[in-house]
């Protein structure tokens, strides 16, 4: 769980060597698929996602859970731009993040460490969220699902690589070429599926993938469940 842990931590530069990074390919319990209804349009599936988004970041306070490849548990909070994550009881060594306006403290078993910005990525909901409303390149309703005995909506929605290459430059720091940061993340596309409830239209998952345009290199996922 640790590797994985720090390959999504450190998701802008894990995205510049996608194609070299291996994992388990445990997945989590694949959800029931429902009978697919009349297509809708790209315009109605962007408006669908951005008001999804839009509830969730309208909430102050939230629990959520991170759930890694290799099906290790991270239990998270979010509390406005601040949040934490912390490792499930038994998992050794532990692992416990906490940002609180500018700092970010990383706790490894007793290791302790205070990081900058650049150095913790992308970790919290809220970032992913900002993340998609900024690069949104464009979306597709999926068929109709239940997960974990809820009905749900879904939308995959696929990010500007231009957008995504100017962000990663901004990322890794000025020793990272704007050039580099483009190049590399035309190797791949950041993709997300959303899942929101049909009853009361809540975000309930998110899965976030890493899909390289090579098809024999490694597909990375993560699930955020709230």
């Amino acid at each position: 769980m640790r590797r994985t842990f720090w390959m999504w931590m450190l998701i802008p530069m894990m995205m510049t060597s996608a194609c070299d990074l291996s994992a388990s390919e445990k997945k989590s319990a694949p959800p029931t698929t429902e009978k697919t209804k009349a297509p809708v349009s790209q315009e109605d599936a962007q408006q669908k996602v951005m008001e999804g988004i839009d509830r969730r970041l309208n909430r102050e306070k939230y629990p959520f859970q991170l759930i890694m490849k290799d099906g290790s548990v991270l239990e998270g909070k979010q509390e406005g731009t601040d949040w934490s994550l912390e490792s499930q009881s038994g998992e050794s060594p532990k692992i416990e993040v906490v940002k609180k306006g500018d700092q970010i403290k990383l706790t490894l078993g007793k290791k302790v460490e205070q990081l900058n910005r650049r150095q913790f990525g992308l970790l919290s909901p809220r970032d992913h969220l900002l993340l998609v409303k900024e690069s949104i390149l464009r979306v597709r309703k999926l068929p109709d699902q239940t997960i974990h005995d809820k009905k749900v909506k879904g939308f995959q929605v696929d990010l500007s690589s231009e957008d995504i290459g100017d962000k990663l430059g901004d990322w890794m720091g000025k020793a990272f070429s704007k050039g580099a940061a483009n190049r590399a993340s035309r190797k791949f596309r950041l993709r997300y599926q959303f899942w929101f409830e049909a009853e009361n239209r809540e975000l309930a998952q998110l899965n976030i993938r890493i899909v390289p345009f090579e098809e024999d290199d490694t597909k990375e996922e993560v699930i955020y469940r709230f």
